[in-house]
């Protein structure tokens, strides 16, 4: 066996594990059984809303855990379908890019939400170069997290604007109306330094009462319309939203992996001395290591025995792809990860 491991404590729960392999055996029982799109029905009625639409109240939501796994829609579940606008009036239609094939992520956004405007810097660029061409990305921007005072936040009920949101001056009223929704998300496309396609929650908040209510989760759709993976937090999920993609696609174009695959994992490198690679089998291992966009960064054999310091072996941090194969490709190294 070959192990991956580092430094942390084990954190989430053998329950959080399960969910995963349950929605991974009912989504492969989907692809082979079904193979179409299955969504509940549509959350709004498509026409696209006026720019002096008044945005409808909403109920205050507030998650005493902070994770914001409650609400929404859970691992398995189909989704509902929606239309909605992006910033130049087109309609996206969640069942219409399922319709390809290709899953969907969905994130929850706000100029706001300072793990949103995270998200953007850090998380979504890499993930739309490594999955940009067989993935659909779609951002929503629904209620502002964190309005200036003196509205609230919905999620703190409270005047919550944030020290991190006065000094970089991103101070936004709550919406009003739906253009005022617009104009939010049209200059924070400008800002953000990374374009990916963004649609406006409606005058109703519609997506935000049945996806969410969060400020910055996601969701990982398959073709079929069910959950695959869900995350409270998109900007603390980077790695784990990364495997759950390839896992994902490995689905859809094959089933599940087969013994005569090379195995892949996405590390995020710190600089970490323990981000070791240790091979254990009784045969030579071949471990390579590319960065985001492909370009090849180490190559190494590692004879049984014999370990790999990752976290000193590459010279910068980012996240990278390690893919490890048995010399004789007849038996493929396996990577169990100890987070």
């Amino acid at each position: 066996m070959l192990i991956y491991s580092y430094n942390k404590e084990l954190t989430q729960p053998h329950i959080i594990v399960m969910k995963r392999l349950l929605a991974l055996l009912c989504t492969f029982s989907a692809f082979q059984l079904c193979g179409q799109t299955q969504l509940l029905p549509c959350i709004n009625t498509g026409s696209l809303p006026a720019d002096q639409d008044s945005i409808q109240p909403f109920v205050n939501y507030i998650d005493t855990s902070d994770q914001f796994m409650i609400g929404g829609f859970q691992l398995g579940d189909p989704v509902s379908d929606f239309i909605l606008y992006d910033t130049r009036n087109v309609a996206v239609q969640l069942s219409q890019l399922l319709s390809d094939g290709k899953p969907a992520l969905i994130v929850s956004a706000s100029a706001s939400c300072p793990a949103y405007r995270n998200t953007a810097q850090y998380v979504l660029p890499d993930m739309y170069v490594m999955f940009g061409s067989s993935v659909h990305f779609v951002v929503v921007y629904q209620l502002e997290a964190h309005p200036v005072g003196p509205d609230f936040s919905p999620f703190s009920d409270t005047v919550n604007t944030t020290a991190i949101n006065i000094a970089d001056s991103i101070l936004p009223p709550q919406h009003r109306i739906y253009g005022d929704r617009k104009n939010d998300a049209i200059q924070l496309l400008n800002t953000q330094g990374f374009s990916c396609p963004t649609v406006i929650d409606g005058p109703g908040n519609e997506f935000w009462n049945t996806f969410g209510p969060s400020p910055n989760n996601g969701y990982l759709i398959a073709p079929n319309g069910t959950v695959y993976a869900k995350y409270g937090w998109v900007q603390h999920n980077k790695v784990q939203a990364i495997s759950d993609i390839y896992a994902l696609l490995s689905l859809s174009t094959g089933g599940l992996p087969t013994s005569n695959q090379p195995s892949l994992f996405i590390v995020e490198n710190t600089g970490c001395a323990s981000t070791l690679v240790h091979n254990i089998y009784q045969t030579n291992i071949n471990v390579t290591v590319f960065d985001v966009q492909g370009k090849l960064i180490l190559n190494e054999v590692l004879s049984s025995g014999e370990a790999l310091s990752i976290g000193t072996a590459l010279n910068e941090s980012g996240l990278y792809l390690i893919q490890a194969v048995a010399e004789d490709r007849k038996q493929v190294a396996r990577i169990a990860r100890v987070l």
